[in-house]
């Protein structure tokens, strides 16, 4: 995607005297910026292979992914990249150095996961159950008090998500985002956003998979995380004063200091030996105060 922060990132690491070489797309900011020491489309196709041929060229002490579409695409380079070729050994190395260890490569694309591995480690998160059929939505409506939180995986940036209010607006919500993308909406993107890798996977008809959240009555907060096998470095934290409707993106913060924040950012380093950076969202209770964590961004986030 075209986020201004990684161009900030880089910035910042040029200025630190380490060596930037960039992956990007065409038009990205990254291209405008002196001292990177090579820029390289991402592409439509066979983009796997050119990020592998990326990492055994560059050898990079650390891979900084800055969207979840990257982040799944390193996964998927590690699971087939043969341990028996120098390239292989090469390429695994260096990703699991820079998103730690594949074990826990599936709880940065499932979301519930993580959720119920921080909740047995006392860290605050809302009740979450994953929804296979209209069925499953009338159990949850049952059962937990509304407004109900939908949310598909592997969205990101407040796309994705929907607040129901009504079993009716929970049951359509549901239908709608474990479809495929409405060409329409892909088509939409592709031409507003320049996005043409989200039409590329509209074009698939894939399901996804949905997950339904109790709602924690409060405003967004999030902590950013940067950390090296498990142990973390530096966080910045921030509580959301503004954002776009109802679950978009953030547009005016404050930064803050949170025991809880702080807390599940250690936990969740040390649980899942993380290395790099990491975003972890929460909601901050009206009534509490208490930061309840929602989900984890496993790449460098806005406030990176």
């Amino acid at each position: 995607v075209w986020w201004s922060a990684i161009t900030r990132a880089a910035l910042e690491f040029l200025e630190s005297g380490a060596t930037v070489h960039a992956i990007c797309p065409p038009g990205h900011s990254l291209r405008c910026i002196r001292g990177i020491s090579s820029v390289s489309s991402y592409p439509c196709f066979s983009s796997l292979a050119t990020l592998s041929d990326a990492i055994v060229q560059t050898k990079p002490d650390l891979i900084i992914p800055a969207d979840d579409r990257v982040v799944g695409a390193l996964h998927q380079i590690h699971a087939e990249a043969d341990p028996t070729t120098r390239a292989g050994r090469l390429c695994r190395d260096i990703i699991e150095r820079s998103l730690g260890q594949p074990a826990y490569f599936a709880y940065a694309q499932t979301r519930l996961r993580l959720i119920d591995a921080l909740r047995a480690r006392n860290i605050p998160t809302p009740a979450a159950v994953n929804l296979d059929t209209v069925e499953d939505v009338h159990r949850w409506c049952a059962t937990v008090p509304g407004p109900w939180v939908l949310k598909r995986d592997r969205s990101w940036g407040g796309s994705g998500v929907v607040i129901a209010d009504t079993l009716h607006e929970a049951e359509s919500s549901f239908r709608r985002l474990s479809q495929p993308v409405r060409m329409a909406c892909a088509l939409r993107v592709l031409l507003a956003d320049r996005d043409i890798y989200s039409f590329m996977e509209a074009t698939a008809r894939r399901s996804m998979p949905v997950i339904a959240q109790a709602h924690v009555s409060g405003m967004p907060a999030n902590i950013m995380v940067a950390c090296w096998q498990g142990k973390v470095i530096g966080t910045l934290g921030v509580n959301v004063l503004s954002y776009q409707g109802r679950t978009g993106a953030a547009t005016v913060i404050e930064i803050t200091q949170s025991a809880d924040m702080e807390r599940a950012a250690q936990v969740t380093c040390a649980a899942l030996n993380l290395s790099g950076f990491f975003g972890l969202d929460f909601v901050r209770c009206a009534k509490t105060g208490t930061y309840h964590f929602i989900e984890m961004n496993p790449r460098l986030t806005q406030i990176g």
